[in-house]
């Protein structure tokens, strides 16, 4: 496993579609809403899990922090949740989101273990 997540201290990581990042170390509710891209947190099996490809983003600190869920997921979390949060993602161009991945790897190194719930790199059928 890479080190780097450790050495970081963090919880979780947010990268957004103008490629800043923010991270726990900033009040969670002062955090921008829009442009999420990519959310990585801290996960003591596989270093962190990385968040990704989803519409909407919704954290519960009583149910483990952060998932990516769909508008049913969304209504649910509003029901459920004592201070509910959401957050939204948006569609890039395909360098755009390249570019914001590889931030990623850069800042949290690479992933060499996946949880199943993970989406993980595929390699493409020619």
């Amino acid at each position: 496993m890479d080190l780097r997540w450790l050495a970081m201290d963090k919880d979780w990581i947010i990268f957004y579609d103008d490629e800043s990042i923010i991270d726990s170390d900033t009040d969670i509710r002062e955090a921008p809403r829009l442009g999420v891209q990519v959310i990585t947190q801290y996960n003591k099996k596989t270093g962190y899990d990385k968040l990704i490809y989803d519409d909407y983003y919704v954290y519960d600190s009583e149910r483990g922090g952060w998932r990516g869920t769909d508008v049913f997921g969304v209504w649910d979390h509003l029901v459920e949740c004592k201070t509910p949060l959401v957050m939204f993602g948006r569609n890039l161009s395909d360098e755009h989101f390249k570019r914001i991945t590889e931030k990623v790897q850069s800042v949290c190194g690479p992933k060499s273990a996946w949880m199943r719930r993970e989406s993980f790199p595929r390699k493409r059928a020619r």
